[in-house]
This record gives structure tokens, sequence and C-alpha cells, in this order.
């Protein structure tokens, strides 16, 4: 994670400015949310955000604190997601 964090400082002006040109309605994490929080600049209450999707400062999009589902428990992922969006929609 060490090193993933840090390609995330060292080029978060490119990362930023990538996920405002493809203006996403969500990210899902897999597995980098405490990065994403630091590179989003996200407002999280460290006792409730812990597996909960939340929306970015300025309402546009959704970030899903998910693991990628073939890392994590495969079907149980995939069913957290599916409950996740069409909370969402």
């Amino acid at each position: 994670m060490e090193v993933i964090t840090a390609y995330i400082h060292q080029d978060r002006d490119l990362l930023i400015e990538q996920i405002e040109s493809i203006n996403p309605d969500f990210i899902i994490s897999c597995g980098v949310m405490e990065p994403l929080i630091w590179l989003l600049d996200l407002e999280v209450d460290p006792e409730k955000t812990r597996g909960k999707p939340i929306k970015d400062k300025s309402g546009k999009f959704w970030i899903a604190p998910f693991r990628h589902p073939v890392r994590a428990s495969g079907e149980k992922i995939y069913n957290d997601l599916k409950k996740f969006f069409a909370k969402i929609n």
C-alpha cells in the first residue's frame, strides 16, 4: 500500500484532473479508500464511514469503499455493490 500511496501523492494533480475529466457518477475504491480520502479531500466521520459509500464534497459522485470482488468475498461483494447501486439510482 505504501507504494500506491506514494504514487498517488506524486501524481495527485494528474489524478484529480483525470477524475474531473472522466466525470464519474461513482468510484469503486478497490481497496484504496484511505488514499482516496486524502486525494479527494473527503469529509468523513471515522466512526461512521467504514464500509459505507460516501458522496464527494461537490456532490458530483459517490465513492464506494469496496474491495475488488475477485480479491474479496466474491459473490457477497457483488451483492453489496448491487444494493449500493439500487440505493443511489
